[in-house]
């Protein structure tokens, strides 16, 4: 219970100090209000800067004090040794989810923690998108799998998407010092995980098809057997349709700036 509170208490102290910094636009993608206790995944779509922490802000305490108990989130060792940020991450949720960036089995480990009551957090693209829209490396930002993992994880509640405007205006990455009393602009959007995951699994007939052998190249087999084969294809199917809710709703944003 201890660590629940003070863990509680980090999350609230992130709350309040973006509410005295920053403004928030935020709004639901139907206009309907979130039903915060069906949460059961997060997903943080188009990662800009480390500032997207202030997005807990569009979260009630209600559902931070939840969060305090139950939430994990993928954390890369190489954040969780930045010696201030690193301490703050390793803070904000009760269970320690580290994950490395290398191949091991630490992302198995990760999956293999999830239960029922687990609030699963995640920013999809893994990577963080600079001024020229590209990451650090100089690809472009996409959807990666590992939300699919997750989803393949739960079987009811909701996946709640929030989409970011983009902190670019107040640090991008690479810049020293944020802007202060900026607007941050977020949409909400609210998918029951039953009904998303059996609207992808019915979209079309299974099959090692085109987009799947494109999506994993090299790596897809017509030796996999089939319920690896169908987990390749509903993985595909979570990738391509949440990049095409990402550039439509990030869109519709961007004309209402």
């Amino acid at each position: 219970m201890a660590r629940r509170v003070f863990v509680f208490c980090m999350l609230g102290l992130v709350k309040t100090i973006g509410h005295l910094f920053f403004s928030f636009d935020k709004k639901t993608t139907d206009g309907q209000e979130t039903d915060w206790n069906s949460v059961k995944v997060i997903a943080w779509i188009n990662h800009t800067s480390l500032f997207d922490l202030f997005l807990i802000c569009v979260f009630p305490y209600k559902f931070l004090w939840l969060a305090s108990k139950d939430c994990m989130t993928p954390i890369a060792e190489k954040t969780v040794k930045r010696p201030i940020l690193g301490l703050l991450f390793r803070n904000l949720t009760s269970k320690k989810t580290f994950v490395s960036q290398k191949r091991d089995d630490s992302w198995s480990q990760f999956l293999g923690s999830i239960d029922n009551s687990s609030i699963v957090a995640l920013f999809p693209e893994g990577r963080m998108k600079r001024k020229n829209g590209l990451d650090k490396q100089g690809r472009k930002l996409s959807i990666r799998g590992g939300i699919a993992d997750i989803l393949q994880k739960k079987s009811e509640g909701k996946m709640l998407i929030i989409y970011s405007g983009g902190m670019h205006h107040i640090q991008a990455p690479g810049e020293k010092w944020p802007k202060l009393f900026q607007t941050i602009h977020v949409r909400l959007e609210s998918i029951d995980i039953f009904e998303y995951k059996n609207s992808l699994k019915l979209k079309k007939p299974f099959g090692p098809n085109g987009d799947l052998i494109e999506a994993k190249s090299s790596m897809i087999s017509k030796d996999l057997d089939t319920e690896s084969l169908k987990a390749e294809f509903f993985k595909t199917e979570v990738i391509k349709d949440l990049t095409e809710r990402r550039s439509k709703n990030l869109s519709l944003m961007e004309a209402s700036f």
